[in-house]
Parts: C-alpha cells; sequence; structure tokens
C-alpha cells in the first residue's frame, strides 16, 4: 500500500501511542484503567475533521500525511495535553458526573489530570528527540509554555463569572486564552512542516480565529439548541449574554437576571429576548469576521492549496450551523485549483453541457474538489463536489483502493482519472433532476435514474469511458460480490420505480452501496436505449415538477 496516510490513519497511529504512553508509565493497574477510560471516553465519536488534530494535519500535511513517527508523537502531545485541560475544566465546574472520574473523588481526578499532563510532556520530549533543528526545539517548548500560561490565565478569569468577563471584548480574550491550545495545535503543524517563523505566525493566527468561531458556536448553541442552556444556569458571561448587556438599560439588565433565576421555566423567553435585542445578531457578525480572517490568511498565502481548502471547508461548515456563510473573494481562486487533475474535471463537465444543450442542459452548477473520495451533488448548495486526487491522495485513494481490491495506488489513480467522464454525468443528471424539479429523496431509484442516463450518455458519446467504468465496477465486484445478497437483489428490482413513501438514506456498509451500484451499472449497461428518449423521461422539463422535496 501507498505510504500516504488519511486523517483517520493518522488519528488511528496517534490514539495508538496516546494509548502506549498510559500502558507503558509506572502507573498502578487501577489508574491506568482509570485514565484509558477517560481517553477512550474524549477521543469522541464524531468525523476524523471534528478533531482538534485535523488542524495540525492540514496545516503541517507535508509531514502529516505520510508515516511519520514525529508528527505521530506531537499528535500524542497534543492530545494528551488536551485532555489533562479537559479532565481539569471538568473538576473545576463540578462536571465529574458520568465520567470515569464520577466516584473516585476529586483528589484522584486531579492527580490524573497531572499525570495526563506529565505524559504530554513525555511524547513531547520523544518527539523533540527525532527533531533536528536546535531552534524548533526550542520554538515548540515556547509555544507549549505560551499556551499554558494563557490558557490557565483564562480559565481563572472564566472561574471568576460575571465577576471575571463583563464585555464581549472580556469574553473574547476568556475565549482566545481557553482555547489557546487551537493555537498551539495549529502552530504545531507549522513546526512539523518546518515552515518557518513567517507562516508559523499566519498559522496561529488562523488557530487563534478558529478558536473564536467555535466559542461563539458553542456559546449560541448552548442557548439555541439545548432544552435549558447549562451556561445561563451557571451564570457564564457568554458572548451572546455580553453582546446583551453591554447595550441592555438598567430595567433590561434586570429582567434578564430575573428571567435566568427563573430557568429552566423561563428559557423560551430568554431567548427571545436576546434574539431581539440583536445579541445574536452580534455574535453571528462577530463570528462571520473571524471566519473573513481566516479566509484572508489563506487566501493570500502562495502556499495555500488542497489541505488549506479543506480547513476552510471545516471553518464554513462551523459557522453554517449558526447562518448561511456567503462566499468571500479573499478565497474564490483556491477553489479552483490548477492541475491536469482539475483541468480534467472541468474541461468534462464543459463538454457534457456542450453535448447536452441541445436537450436542454441548465447552467452548470458550482464545481468544488474535497477531501472526501466521493463524487457528490449537494441539492442544498447547488455544488457539485468531486475528490481531489492529486491534492489529498491520502484521503481520498484508500477507500477507493480497499473497494476496487488494490494495493496499486498509482494504478487505481489512473483508472479513476479514466472514469472522469461517467463521473461527471452521473452527478450531473443528478442536478439536472434537481434543476428540472424532479429529484427525489428515495435515494436508490434517484441512482438508479442517473445511471440509466450516464450509460446512455456513455454509449453515445464516451464508449471508451463507459468501458473503464464497467471495468472498475467488475473490480468491486470480484472484491465484494459476496455482499450481493437478497436484500441488495430486492433494492435493484424496485430502483425503477419511484417509491414517495421511501425517505431514508442507504442504510448500509460502504463495500455493499459500491456492489449494489456496481451491480446496477453492470445490468443497465446491457440494455440500451436512445438517450434522447430516456433524458424526456426522467429529465421532463424546467416546469414539470415531482416532489422536489430534496431540494
Amino acid at each position: 500500500m501507498s505510504e500516504w496516510v488519511s486523517l483517520r490513519q493518522f488519528l488511528f497511529h496517534v490514539h495508538g501511542r496516546v494509548a502506549s504512553a498510559v500502558q507503558s508509565a509506572p502507573l498502578r493497574g487501577d489508574q491506568k484503567k482509570l485514565i484509558l477510560g477517560f481517553v477512550e471516553r474524549g477521543v469522541g465519536s464524531g468525523t476524523p475533521f471534528d478533531s482538534v488534530l485535523s488542524i495540525a494535519y492540514l496545516l503541517g500535511y507535508s509531514a502529516c500525511a505520510r508515516r511519520n513517527e514525529q508528527a505521530e508523537h506531537v499528535g500524542a502531545f497534543l492530545e494528551l495535553y488536551r485532555l489533562s485541560a479537559h479532565l481539569f475544566d471538568d473538576i473545576q465546574d463540578d462536571d465529574l458526573a458520568g465520567t470515569p472520574h464520577e466516584h473516585t473523588g476529586v483528589a484522584i481526578a486531579i492527580n490524573n489530570a497531572l499525570t495526563l499532563l506529565c505524559l504530554a510532556l513525555q511524547s513531547l520530549t520523544f518527539a523533540l528527540d527525532l527533531e533536528q533543528s536546535e531552534a524548533v526545539r526550542m520554538e515548540y517548548w515556547r509555544v507549549f509554555h505560551r499556551a499554558s500560561l494563557l490558557a490557565v490565565a483564562g480559565q481563572h478569569l472564566d472561574l471568576l463569572g460575571p465577576e471575571g468577563a463583563r464585555t464581549t471584548e472580556d469574553v473574547s480574550a476568556v475565549h482566545e486564552a481557553k482555547s489557546s491550545i487551537l493555537r498551539m495545535v495549529a502552530e504545531c503543524g507549522a513546526l512539523l512542516a518546518h515552515t518557518g517563523p513567517t507562516d508559523q505566525a499566519r498559522f496561529g493566527r488562523i488557530g487563534s480565529d478558529l478558536a473564536h468561531i467555535a466559542r461563539i458556536r458553542d456559546d449560541l448553541r448552548d442557548i439555541f439548541g439545548k432544552s435549558v442552556s447549562p451556561d445561563l444556569v451557571a451564570g457564564k458571561m457568554t458572548y451572546p449574554v455580553a453582546c446583551y448587556l453591554e447595550s441592555a438599560s438598567p430595567a433590561s439588565e434586570v429582567r434578564f437576571h430575573k428571567l435566568v433565576a427563573g430557568l429552566p421555566d423561563t428559557m423560551p423567553e430568554l431567548r427571545a429576548l436576546l434574539y431581539a435585542s440583536g445579541a445574536v445578531d452580534e455574535s453571528a457578525r462577530a463570528l462571520e469576521a473571524f471566519r473573513a480572517d481566516i479566509h484572508r490568511e489563506i487566501g493570500n498565502w502562495s502556499g495555500a492549496g488542497a489541505p488549506h481548502r479543506t480547513l476552510l471547508s471545516i471553518v464554513d461548515a462551523l459557522a453554517a450551523s449558526i447562518y448561511a456563510p456567503p462566499p468571500l473573494e479573499a478565497t474564490e481562486h483556491l477553489w479552483r485549483p490548477p492541475g491536469a487533475w482539475h483541468e480534467s474535471v472541468r474541461g468534462e463537465l464543459g463538454r457534457f453541457l456542450e453535448r447536452m444543450r441541445s436537450l436542454g442542459a441548465p447552467e452548470a452548477p458550482a464545481l468544488r474538489p474535497w477531501h472526501l473520495p466521493q463524487w457528490l451533488y449537494d441539492p442544498k448548495t447547488r455544488t457539485l463536489y468531486y475528490p481531489d486526487i492529486e491534492g489529498l491522495p491520502g484521503e481520498v485513494l484508500p477507500l477507493q483502493a480497499h473497494l476496487a481490491g488494490t494495493d496499486d495506488l498509482e494504478q487505481l489513480s489512473e483508472k479513476l482519472k479514466g472514469m472522469v467522464p461517467a463521473l461527471v454525468a452521473h452527478e450531473m443528471f443528478h442536478y439536472w433532476r434537481h434543476a428540472s424539479g424532479r429529484l427525489t429523496r428515495d435515494y436508490w431509484h434517484e441512482e438508479w435514474a442517473a445511471n440509466r442516463l450516464a450509460v446512455a450518455y456513455l454509449r453515445r458519446f464516451d464508449p471508451p469511458a463507459l468501458e473503464r467504468s464497467l471495468g472498475f465496477a467488475r473490480c468491486v465486484l470480484k472484491t465484494w460480490g459476496n455482499l450481493f445478497d437478497k436484500r441488495a437483489e430486492q433494492l435493484l428490482a424496485r430502483a425503477d420505480t419511484f417509491d414517495p413513501q421511501v425517505t431514508a438514506g442507504y442504510s448500509m456498509g460502504l463495500e455493499a452501496i459500491a456492489v449494489v451500484s456496481a451491480e446496477m451499472v453492470t445490468r443497465l449497461a446491457i440494455t440500451p436505449a436512445p438517450l434522447h428518449s430516456i433524458a424526456h423521461e426522467l429529465l421532463g422539463s424546467p416546469g414539470a415538477r415531482r416532489d422536489s422535496a430534496a431540494a
């Protein structure tokens, strides 16, 4: 297999080193069990890109995306440090309920938090033993000391409650201090990649801005995304609350505190009060300002590439959980990158539109490269996403190799490039059905429609691409054909008929999805039909609408 390492694989190796650090430490068995339980709980169950380590991976991509012992030790240091801070925070917030330390007592919890910090420093030492530059070794220590002192200073202000932070400026300072690990993670990514002091400072600013975005987003979701706000109950000064109190009259401030005292019954009134006052809008504007800063930092950097586009996607996703973030001119050019792969995709999209113009093809959707291995048309944003094979091979190729049953990633990459006409056509037919109001929530029916159209399109305009796609389908069936069971046959049997009762997704593993898709394409290829008649049946006219709820 190639030496490329995906973020998921990087995190797997990092967490292995974290577990090894605990297991090999001179600790009693019961203490190891407690710490390992806390570590396992703290790793989380989200996607790899939800991990703070994704920032170090993306900003230090040249070092992290290949198997690198030093990068894994740095990752273990950052993860152990984060877990130590998390445990200290739980202790000080009296929030150990439901954790492995719930019944141990505060003293043992404190001792384990210190143990995690000691293990973090041990991992950093291991990483620095592999660093040849004395200047870089010293910079790691400077980054650690700066982040640590900021963190404890911010925690002190937070523990003071309203006496510590009174204004939005105060709250922002607490946010930056308490989330200083994000700046440290970003700077460690720069140090791993040996980008130099200028870029280290740039990455540090990105980390700080990201910390502000995450904190303001969390503050808003605490109030509007939970049945009762734990922060309001605890009397914490969050960003939207600070926005409200900064401009509130004495009478409004009294009303606010009276509503807080009446929680949980007064939660709807508090939400309405904060929203009507403009505090939510002001919070969103602040969040957008930090997002714009990150886009400017990356957009103005000559070294920006695929990993940094992915970081922008993470930033935009955080903002999108609160409001609809607009496109920003500073980074528009990054979504149209140079390179043979990107030129191939754009060129094929242009050829598709030209060939299908006589049948009423709609204007092109937005086109964006991304970090995931699949092609996807997103109806919500009217965007066609395609995998960045050249820029992020570690994220894109391993899954495709797994499905095709091959270890030769270079050969696989060439096969995928040869399938571009088929992949573009498939997603464009999804888009066309959306544009003509015919897209449904019956996912397998939509796959059947897009595949039937794509096969007819390729048979007419690009038979070699059709044969290459069938060759890939045969590889998938050869590797995973045993997964084609009775349920899969039933799915295929009904896929040609739209069922308005079906609104669920694929509900099966990736391998099974690939097998059903491969078998579907193979069967469609041996039942030829004219493109124009299929297009009339499945695309209709722009005015003909049919269950467009998926839009």
